[in-house]
């Protein structure tokens, strides 16, 4: 398995047990104090994940409007 494999697995592991405990949470929390959605921790991720695809075709703006969109298309 090629470096950029193994990152782009971690990468996508990483998003998804965010994408996984944000349906969890929506699901079973209903408190007005449970506050769960973007912060700093997805911040750092999504910040790792834009650092180590520097080496894929895409740029990290071109990241960012790609993940805006996919945000968009799924809320």
């Amino acid at each position: 398995m090629s470096q950029l494999a193994r990152r782009a697995l971690w990468i996508a592991m990483a998003l998804g047990c965010a994408v996984v405990g944000g349906l969890v949470a929506a699901c079973f929390l209903s408190s007005r104090h449970v506050v769960f959605g973007p912060s700093n921790s997805l911040s750092l991720v999504l910040a790792a994940a834009f650092i180590a695809l520097a080496g894929s075709s895409l740029g990290p703006a071109e990241l960012a409007v790609l993940l805006a969109l996919l945000i968009g298309l799924i809320q």
